[in-house]
């Protein structure tokens, strides 16, 4: 992205492979970057607005009552457009623009009390009046609000909802806000917090099948240790029906799985010196998404009640 030839005061850029930077400044070109949907939107709307503006300009003095009833009719459908926006809109953006919603919602409000088929010259003038309004308080409002940008690239991670996928997202509800940090972390390039979550949500998939196999108070113990544990019930365990050796090869794949994941990534990452770069802390992401994807399978088996205790 090349920088603007005013650059606002405390403004920054993107450069090539650097991490994301924040941006202060009303308007930018790159809106697809925007991590928020909803701020992307609005800014649409606003742009869409400058055209109406323009369109209206263009339409010179309004000489004829089919003027007054085309411009009302554009107003009326700009109005109606930010209505829906409105009615979606969450909460973090409408803290950020207060104001702008404010007068958005005075618009809709004026509006309604008028007919498209018979709208005077003055009712069209205050609902210019109030569209108007909304960009004024838009650029204000974007002045004091700062958007942060991200790599194309990386944008995925941000905005994905369920990273991991629907399967996991299923399975394990718990786990989803771990997954959603792993995945927002590593798209803002902080890669220690993102290997953190990501690693962490292969040690609670661990917990979990220490639980699932009746190990007390699995929950609170010790990854390696209670690898051993589980370890040790499975190879206690001597099914003679083909569904039970199944499901003890299985839960064998899974230990095996979580005790290279513990001694390569967990140990590792904790005592790791040196910062991660982006290709380690992408490889070990897709690692352990794609290990907490394969648990899935494990994670929905019925245990035997012929499994030791």
């Amino acid at each position: 992205m090349s920088k603007l030839s005013k650059e606002p005061e405390g403004s920054f850029f993107i450069g090539q492979n650097r991490e994301a930077r924040i941006l202060n400044a009303p308007i930018i070109s790159l809106l697809d970057l925007m991590i928020s949907p909803q701020i992307r939107l609005l800014f649409n709307m606003y742009h869409s607005l400058k055209k109406l503006e323009n369109q209206l300009m263009g339409m010179g003095t309004m000489l004829t009552q089919q003027h007054v009833i085309d411009e009302a009719n554009i107003l009326h459908d700009w109005i109606a457009s930010f209505n829906l926006f409105l009615i979606i809109m969450d909460d973090e953006t409408k803290t950020a623009y207060p104001h702008t919603c404010d007068k958005g919602e005075i618009a809709i409000k004026a509006s309604k009390r008028f007919k498209l088929g018979q709208p005077t010259v003055e009712v069209v003038n205050s609902m210019k009046q109030d569209c108007f309004a909304i960009i004024e308080n838009f650029v204000d409002e974007s002045f004091n609000n700062q958007f942060l940008i991200i790599n194309s690239e990386h944008s995925k991670y941000y905005l994905d909802e369920k990273p991991f996928g629907q399967e996991v997202f299923d399975t394990f509800p718990d786990f989803r806000e771990d997954i959603v940090n792993a995945s927002k972390c590593l798209a803002l390039d902080q890669h220690e917090a993102s290997l953190y979550h990501a690693v962490g949500v292969m040690e609670r998939c661990m917990r979990f099948l220490g639980h699932k196999v009746r190990i007390k108070n699995a929950k609170n113990k010790e990854w390696g240790g209670l690898i051993g544990e589980v370890d040790a019930l499975n190879k206690k365990w001597n099914p003679s029906k083909p569904t039970e050796k199944a499901i003890r090869d299985k839960i064998s794949g899974a230990i095996t799985l979580f005790y290279n994941a513990n001694k390569a990534y967990r140990i590792y990452i904790a005592h790791k010196k040196t910062p991660y770069k982006r290709s380690e802390a992408e490889r070990i992401y897709s690692m352990a998404r794609d290990s907490v994807q394969d648990f899935v399978g494990v994670a929905k088996l019925r245990i035997p009640k012929s499994f030791p205790r």
